[in-house]
Parts: C-alpha cells; sequence; structure tokens
C-alpha cells in the first residue's frame, strides 16, 4: 500500500510539472494597441477586446478559439484605417435602396479602438460600392479578413459545412 502511495505520488507530481511547463511555454499575445471588434458574414467574429476569434461553422454550429493581433499586424492595420478614413466614416452606412440579399448577412460592424479614438461602423448588404465610404469599408473589411485568414490558427479551424438559403 505504501509502495502505491508513493508511486502515485510521483506520477501526481510529475504531471504537475508536466502541467505547469506547457503552460508557461504557450506564446503570449502582442500588446493590443489596435483592438478590435469585426462581426460580419453572418456569426463570424473578431474581437480582440476579449482576445477571441469565432467561426461560423453553419450546420456545424460555431467555433471560438483565442486570438490576437502581432504588432506588425496591427501596424498593418493602421494603415488601412488611415487608408479608409475610418474614424471619419458615417457610424451607419445603408444598403442600397430597393435592393435586397436573401438571405442577408446583415448588418456587419466594425469597432475600432487605436490612438485614443473609439469608432464603430455599422453597415447592410448590399452596400453601395458606388460611394467613397461603400468602397471603404468594403476594402477595410477585406483587409481585416485577409490578415486574419491568413494566420496559422485560421487555417487549422474546421471548414463550414453548407450554407445560408
Amino acid at each position: 500500500m505504501k509502495h502505491q502511495l508513493v508511486v502515485f505520488g510521483l506520477v501526481f507530481y510529475s504531471q504537475v510539472l508536466f502541467i505547469r511547463c506547457d503552460l508557461g511555454d504557450s506564446p503570449q499575445p502582442d500588446p493590443q494597441f489596435v483592438k478590435i471588434q469585426f462581426q460580419y458574414s453572418f456569426s463570424d467574429m473578431i474581437d480582440t477586446f476579449n482576445g477571441t476569434l469565432t467561426k461560423d461553422l453553419i450546420l456545424d454550429g460555431s467555433v471560438t478559439i483565442p486570438f490576437w493581433l502581432t504588432t506588425s499586424e496591427q501596424e498593418s492595420l493602421l494603415e488601412e484605417l488611415d487608408r479608409a478614413d475610418f474614424f471619419n466614416l458615417p457610424d451607419t452606412l445603408l444598403s442600397i435602396p430597393g435592393v435586397a440579399l436573401e438571405p442577408n448577412p446583415s448588418p456587419d460592424f466594425l469597432r475600432v479602438v487605436a490612438n485614443g479614438k473609439n469608432k464603430v461602423v455599422i453597415w447592410s448588404y448590399p452596400i453601395d460600392l458606388a460611394t467613397a465610404n461603400g468602397q471603404s469599408v468594403m476594402q477595410l473589411s477585406t483587409a481585416i479578413r485577409n490578415i486574419v485568414e491568413s494566420k496559422p490558427e485560421y487555417k487549422q479551424l474546421p471548414p463550414a459545412r453548407g450554407g445560408y438559403n
């Protein structure tokens, strides 16, 4: 019995050490000097305020993982925000009058906190790409998605199954 307790104690202690070493080796996020919350395509969400990314798997629900942007990704995002003149965009962009999408993923939104500014822009589909504001929002949306979808942690997520109809 004493021998079993010693063996149990050694196994338990080695497991604790293994877990502690594993936790210590996990990568730490870069400081988030650009924070975004971006909801798009029905239920996809990037939320660096809370350090998460949620991917809509449609028929299979959704999956949420820890997520943050690297310093270089945040710097790239700042350039895109400047290019889009994001902090001067209207708070709401309406869809093209008389045109409807079914199913409609609207509304999408992007909240950004950077350089002491806090801005939320909400838009509905189909967005009017004939306007400078519509073009700016779509270019910014594409740039953010490109950054996110190029990351290894995103590529490891399961593919969406099915579609909306």
